[in-house]
């Protein structure tokens, strides 16, 4: 997997479309659980001044969030403990999945590495681990994905298609099997 840092730039424009259509389904006083990723991470911009709680297991948000919030009242950040995994800014492992486990939201907002026709994949059971934790806990799972990665397969099962409740991506999803979710074009 490349460092963040490196495909943080790769679909830019598309990603904050697709950020920016994610947060619009976020109500002032949402709980939400946000999974670490390029895409995800540009939610940031658009929920930092917002009166929301955040739980995330991605540094990089909380520092994005805490480095773009101008006003009191804006968004509670906190973070899952556990392992920092190299390059991504994740903090993923046994103590991230338990300090999840403590959580409701009412949204999770996950990143993916691949979509195919079962579902989404990942690179990592790490970061799956912790993924899967984010699905048990939120009432709502939206998938963001921009269309780089359809038809792609990661090393890990992440979650079925039918546990996502709405899939916000840039493009219409064409022969990857039977979305149970709604779908949202950014």
């Amino acid at each position: 997997m490349l460092p963040s840092s490196l495909r943080e730039n790769l679909n830019a424009p598309q990603k904050d479309r697709i950020a920016r259509r994610a947060c619009e389904l976020v109500h002032d006083g949402d709980v939400l659980i946000i999974d670490g990723g390029t895409t995800t991470l540009r939610m940031a911009h658009y929920l930092a001044n917002r009166p929301v709680r955040i739980l995330t297991n991605s540094i990089l948000i909380a520092h994005r969030i805490d480095a773009m919030r101008s006003v009191t009242g804006g968004a509670e950040v906190f973070l899952a403990g556990g392992f920092l995994y190299p390059g991504s800014g994740l903090l993923v492992g046994p103590e991230a999945v338990q300090s999840l486990g403590q959580y409701h939201a009412r949204w999770a907002f996950l990143s993916v590495g691949g979509l195919d026709a079962e579902g989404g994949t990942n690179t990592n059971h790490l970061v799956v681990e912790s993924e899967r934790a984010m699905i048990r806990m939120a009432e709502s799972v939206v998938v963001m994905a921009d269309s780089s990665k359809w038809h792609r397969k990661e090393m890990v099962r992440a979650f079925a298609w039918n546990e996502v409740t709405r899939l916000v991506t840039d493009v219409p999803p064409i022969g990857v099997g039977n979305i149970h979710a709604e779908i949202l074009l950014a």
